[in-house]
């Protein structure tokens, strides 16, 4: 079967540009974070943080949150919930997609999430690699629509005399 050159040169392409974008894994367990992280890596720049509150802050530092485009969290973690952190990132930076990731969530939770936080999607774990990686490429297609009119109003400011 002969090579098909532009079909590599599309897949590289493709790879580049999702290596344009941040995925931010939160969760209190690093055998988590480090699977999702090792999983992502070749596609995306990977932040790890093991809870909300160090998720927040790194997100409230600098230019972090400027290059995240989405945010992959855990439900259940110790101080600030999975809900409650994606709640504040809701508020403070709209435009990154949220996605909940959780083993052990109620109907309650669900609801919170959905109606609280905004969650963009939602799934349970255990997560398959496959599934995982759909999701937030959908998530990141999400973020360049949602960013799509804000990159032409750039564009045209910049083209003003």
């Amino acid at each position: 079967m002969p090579i098909d050159i532009g079909k590599l040169k599309e897949m590289a392409s493709r790879r580049a540009a999702a290596r344009e974008h941040t995925v931010m894994v939160v969760d209190d367990e690093p055998l988590i974070t480090e699977s999702m992280a090792m999983m992502l890596e070749d596609e995306y720049e990977v932040i790890q943080a093991d809870c909300g509150e160090t998720a927040l802050n790194l997100l409230l530092d600098g230019d972090v949150a400027q290059r995240v485009s989405l945010i992959v969290s855990d439900q259940r973690m110790p101080g600030m919930s999975g809900v409650d952190f994606l709640r504040e990132v809701a508020s403070r930076f709209p435009a990154i997609t949220r996605m909940m990731v959780s083993g052990h969530m109620d109907f309650q939770d669900l609801v919170g999430a959905i109606n609280e936080s905004h969650v963009h999607f939602f799934m349970a774990k255990p997560v398959h690699y496959d599934d995982l990686r759909a999701t937030i490429q959908r998530g990141i297609e999400l973020y360049e629509r949602g960013m799509a009119p804000y990159r032409r109003i750039q564009e045209l400011e910049q083209r003003r005399p």
